[in-house]
């Protein structure tokens, strides 16, 4: 009975995706926490279940956090560790990379929004300054990791849905941005160039990667040249925190060839 009342439900989050008409998918949050619900209950608790029922959390976490602004800015992360300290067992959170490509794509967003808001009331001590510079660590490290993480479900040939794909993007741009906060730019643009080569014979790379790549490539040239004046191609427009979407779309003008013919 639980088994078939999940089945159901999880037809009614189906049918409310957005199919079709090149948006993103949407789900009710009210029929989302249900499911949530019945799910964790239900006997049969198998691991895709876990896997939707802890994406879920997350992305709702987050909602609540950036677009209703229910959950206080500084309060966000202190949430996460609350909810990852009540689901790491029963989710299996340190066993799924999945899961773990989860946590750092929710690191990442809740670190930016919170920088942005940070900065808002700006930077007047030097406490501010600290917090400030060790958010932009966080920002870096969850960047890595998306990358460390959607290389190895691409070399495990996993499924690698448009969202993973999307924020991989996204990490790639974020590097670009806070790259003079890099202490090895190298070694990133070396991570990055592997993940890509890595997906050459399988996957097609969002335009805005290879941009990100270029625009790295970039960065390593002009920092083995400290002796020339050079000019730093920035992201015009655009805040500390800005949705991913939204921010992908801006740069969809660039592909390779572009940059590379504009650098030269």
């Amino acid at each position: 009975m639980a088994q078939l009342a999940s089945n159901r439900l999880g037809q009614s989050l189906i049918e409310t995706f957005t199919i079709g008409v090149g948006k993103l998918s949407a789900v009710r949050l009210d029929l989302a926490a249900h499911y949530i619900g019945v799910v964790k209950n239900a006997e049969c608790f198998n691991e895709l279940d876990k896997e939707i029922v802890a994406e879920l959390e997350l992305f709702m976490l987050l909602y609540r956090g950036i677009v209703e602004e229910s959950i206080p800015t500084n309060k966000l992360q202190s949430n996460l560790t609350q909810w990852h300290v009540a689901n790491e067992k029963l989710l299996n959170l340190a066993d799924s990379i999945k899961l773990k490509f989860a946590l750092s794509t929710f690191g990442l967003l809740a670190n930016r929004w919170e920088l942005s808001q940070r900065q808002k009331e700006g930077l007047n001590d030097t406490g501010e300054t600290a917090v400030y510079e060790q958010k932009i660590e966080c920002i870096l490290e969850h960047s890595h990791e998306i990358i460390r993480f959607s290389m190895e479900m691409t070399s495990q040939k996993n499924i690698i849905h448009t969202f993973d794909f999307l924020m991989g993007a996204y990490a790639h741009v974020t590097l670009v941005e806070f790259s003079d906060h890099l202490e090895d730019i190298n070694k990133t643009f070396l991570l990055m160039e592997e993940v890509q080569d890595l997906r050459k014979d399988t996957y097609v790379d969002e335009p805005v990667s290879i941009w990100a790549m270029n625009m790295m490539r970039k960065r390593v040239y002009d920092a083995a040249r400290p002796e020339l004046e050079t000019r730093t191609e920035t992201l015009p427009g655009l805040d500390v925190w800005w949705p991913p979407f939204e921010a992908l779309s801006t740069r969809r003008e660039y592909t390779s060839t572009e940059v590379s013919e504009g650098d030269q």
